[in-house]
């Protein structure tokens, strides 16, 4: 590979990015310790080597203590020239070696150079970062975006873990909430047995208590009618006692008999009112059944909330499915870019080959015109190798320039494919994770929604249970009411 030597004011154009202060003089004229700090500062600024690594060994040296301020000199100049010859074997001229005299004694030609090669490498590595950050920020940007979409994949699965907790709790609590109704409403549908056999006897007391209401108003009668026929056989002479004695005793049997029937009624009548506070108490349970349906009610009322907050999620999850559609869209027209620049850096390549191409049949030419022996006293004219000696320069500086350009066309067609099958597989996963979870959200969904139905069917069921109890309810409550 040979070197191309720049002239004096290009490299103090190029090498001025190092910060300190180069100018023509130190390349006309070089000094060991200007040399030294332009090539230190090339390599801290431009091959990024740390100034530690510069000026101390990477190892522990015991040296005498006559030789060590000699130790300390030499240290960080072998250093330096470790690091320069390493650069220089990698990216110089091969025939071209790199000594201490460089450094301690520089040449101007030779110095000239080594700066013609640490400046072109400037300005590669400067385009180069340029490209690398170009490339870095897409990277970053498209990396950005994913993580974006991964953080709302996240957000959307603590959701649904919330949700299907929340779904988990208030199943837990329907299933006792529906045992518990189904334990009531078997003691609500025993005690309505018990209210109607209840309300069977005291019918039947109620017409015991009147039929024996209307004895006792006849013995009353009686008593009545025989208290006024004494009191006037009383006032009337007594013909025949023997007679009046037993229609005395008759009359008290009667009246004992009328006082047993008194007795039995009033013990009724007691029994009935135990009858009527095994009612009332049946009424209370009623109120309570009633004020549990409320709950239930209100249950429904937060099965409907929760159904809302449901829907709120999945138009959520749309959102976000829509915004993955647009990074990929986005993610596409960058693909897209990416082969319009490849196209026209491979059109560039194209280019410059077919120039190279011309160039070597130019070349060609010219070299059988040289080899054309003098005819007739003719020589070729003393310009034409001047013109040669141009091309052959031109020719190397392109062709460098050409293997310059298609190495980098290389790294950055490879880096593409890499980033872009990375950024593919990125994409793939966040649309995979988004199928299941979405496939996951809806299998939930359709689960809650049938739980849901049953629950209300159940509550449905319940509550027209208690409406048809309701006109005995109101009977019973009348009944209570008329006696």
């Amino acid at each position: 590979m040979s070197t191309i030597v720049l002239d004096a004011r290009t490299i103090v154009e190029v090498l001025s990015c190092l910060k300190v202060g180069i100018n023509v003089e130190d390349i006309i004229h070089p000094s060991p310790d200007r040399v030294q700090n332009i090539y230190r500062a090339f390599c801290m600024e431009i091959m990024n080597v740390p100034e530690r690594s510069l000026n101390e060994l990477p190892f522990e040296c015991q040296f005498s203590p006559d030789m060590a301020d000699m130790n300390q000199k030499s240290g960080p100049l072998l250093l330096l020239f470790t690091t320069l010859r390493c650069f220089f074997m990698d990216f110089g001229d091969p025939n071209m070696n790199f000594t201490m005299c460089d450094l301690i004694n520089p040449q101007p030609k030779r110095t000239r150079k080594l700066f013609s090669i640490i400046a072109d490498y400037t300005t590669f590595y400067q385009k180069a970062s340029q490209v690398f950050e170009s490339t870095s920020s897409e990277y970053d940007n498209a990396r950005k975006v994913i993580e974006e979409g991964m953080e709302q994949v996240r957000l959307a699965e603590e959701r649904k873990n919330a949700l299907r907790s929340d779904r988990d709790s208030r199943k837990r609590r329907e299933n006792g909430l529906l045992a518990e109704s189904g334990k009531k409403n078997a003691v609500l549908t025993e005690l309505m047995k018990e209210a109607q056999a209840s309300e069977c006897r005291r019918d039947e007391i109620v017409k015991l208590i009147e039929d024996g209401k209307q004895e006792i108003v006849k013995g009353f009668a009686e008593i009545e009618a025989l208290k006024s026929e004494i009191q006037h056989h009383s006032k009337a002479i007594v013909e025949s006692p023997e007679r009046v004695r037993n229609d005395v005793d008759e009359q008290r049997e009667q009246i004992r008999r009328l006082q047993e029937q008194c007795d039995t009624e009033r013990q009724r009548i007691v029994n009935n009112n135990a009858s009527m506070s095994v009612i009332e108490q049946a009424s209370k349970l009623i109120d309570e059944r009633f004020k549990e349906l409320e709950r239930l009610r209100s249950f429904q009322a937060e099965v409907e909330v929760l159904d809302h907050e449901c829907a709120n999620a999945q138009e959520q999850v749309a959102e976000a499915n829509k915004y993955k559609m647009r990074k990929e869209e986005a993610l596409n027209r960058l693909v897209k870019s990416g082969q319009e620049e490849e196209l026209s850096h491979r059109r560039a390549l194209e280019a410059y080959s077919s120039r190279l191409q011309d160039l070597k049949l130019r070349k060609m030419e010219l070299t059988n015109f040289l080899s054309i022996p003098m005819i007739d006293g003719n020589c070729p004219q003393p310009g034409s190798f001047s013109t040669i000696k141009d091309l052959r320069e031109n020719a190397s500086v392109i062709r460098d320039e050409s293997a310059q350009l298609q190495k980098e066309m290389v790294r950055l067609r490879n880096e593409k494919t890499e980033e872009t099958k990375r950024a593919r597989e990125y994409c793939l996963e966040l649309r995979r994770r988004f199928a299941e979870l979405l496939g996951k959200y809806r299998k939930a969904q359709m689960l809650f929604r049938a739980q849901a139905a049953s629950f209300a069917e159940a509550v449905q069921n319940v509550s027209m249970g208690l409406d048809d109890l309701e006109p005995v309810v109101r009977d019973l409550n009348s009944l209570s009411l008329s006696e």
